[in-house]
């Protein structure tokens, strides 16, 4: 059969079309996959997992967060944290466990876990850290970026001079021996206003830890560096931080309330400069979201909807580069494999269980 070279032409047309839409559809459907159904962690040599999932409890429609390691053949090894675990969204913002080395991680802030053997609670040591405290009400803990220290910003109450108290320190613990390095109290406020997800605690790329301060009408960002303590910022507070910690989006204005408008800038700690986000628009932080997918990538949501804004800085330039929709309920973020893997709750009744999805966005 004689084919002319006009008929050629179309058929490799079409063959180009057909192979562009196989390879399309190839793409997006090679989503990670994995046997865990929750948030994993793997050590730094990748022999373990450890992973947080939910399960609905039977007397509680509510989803109840259980924590496991697994070892290299994905059998679950048991600790002294194995099963329900609390307070995790408070005490972290994405980052549920932090490995210091291939077999000690932290896990919740609070714990110490050894795949050895041997788990540590902090909270006496905190307890006894901070004078007169009773009882501990909210901490949150970051690491720096070398491993070698990790800090936690603690919330309390407790009697000095028989009179309740609220507190409010800084620990900076050695990761090697848990041993407070660094010690710093300050005068809490019960006024100050508190605004759920945020980074209120995080080492920079040069060891810098910044941190919200309470004071009487309002929020302050406070820096300790070389053991000294100076206030970075007045009337504003951390929204997130990058993952290597150069980059932090703060709000700036005094919160009156959690929808008190303010400004949103991005501060880069190595280059002690900063722009503004959004222009110099006053807006409502408290149903901001923002996640950071790289060093230089993140993502924000407004008022919790489903589509997200994805930014990118380069050449000290904030450019919107397009959106991505995740869906409702999202808690932890982060980039693998070319998709977005989320943690979320899955929109039943009273938060009745979280799932794990996978949202393709490529990033060059």
């Amino acid at each position: 059969m004689r084919i002319t070279f006009r008929a050629f032409l179309i058929l490799l047309l079409l063959a180009a079309i057909l192979l562009g839409c196989s390879s399309s559809n190839e793409e997006v459907l090679e989503a990670p996959t994995s046997p865990y159904k929750g948030f994993t962690y793997p050590s730094p040599d990748g022999r373990y997992i450890a992973e947080i999932r939910s399960e609905p409890s039977i007397y509680d429609p509510g989803a109840m967060l259980v924590f496991t390691l697994y070892d290299e053949q994905g059998e679950p090894i048991d600790t002294a944290v194995t099963g329900e675990i609390q307070d995790v969204f408070w005490s972290t913002t994405g980052t549920a466990v932090y490995w210091f080395d291939n077999n000690r991680f932290l896990l919740t802030g609070r714990y110490v876990v050894d795949v050895r053997g041997g788990t540590v609670d902090l909270e006496p040591i905190w307890k006894e850290a901070l004078s007169g405290c009773e009882y501990i009400e909210r901490w949150q803990t970051c690491i720096s970026k070398d491993a070698k220290r990790f800090a936690v910003r603690l919330e309390g109450q407790g009697l000095v001079d028989e009179i309740s108290k609220s507190m409010l320190g800084i620990l900076i613990l050695n990761t090697d021996t848990c041993e407070i390095e660094e010690r710093h109290e300050f005068v809490a406020s019960s006024r100050a206003v508190s605004l759920y997800g945020l980074s209120d605690i995080v080492f920079d790329s040069e060891r810098r830890l910044y941190h919200k301060l309470d004071i009487f009408n309002g929020n302050q960002i406070g820096r300790i560096e070389n053991g000294k303590e100076d206030v970075f910022m007045s009337d504003a507070g951390i929204l997130s931080a990058s993952p290597d910690g150069r980059y932090l989006i703060v709000y700036e204005g005094t919160l009156y309330s959690v929808d008190t408008p303010c400004k949103v800038l991005l501060f880069d700690t190595e280059q002690n400069t900063s722009v503004y986000l959004n222009g110099r628009k006053e807006e409502s932080v408290n149903q901001k979201r923002f996640y950071w997918l790289k060093d230089n990538v993140f993502i924000v949501s407004d008022n919790c909807e489903p589509v997200y804004s994805v930014y990118r800085i380069q050449d000290w330039a904030v450019r919107k580069i397009g959106t991505v929709e995740l869906g409702l309920g999202v808690e932890w973020v982060r980039y693998v494999d070319g998709y977005i893997e989320d943690f979320r709750y899955d929109g039943g009744p009273a938060y009745a269980d979280f799932v794990k999805d996978y949202v393709r966005l490529k990033l060059d």
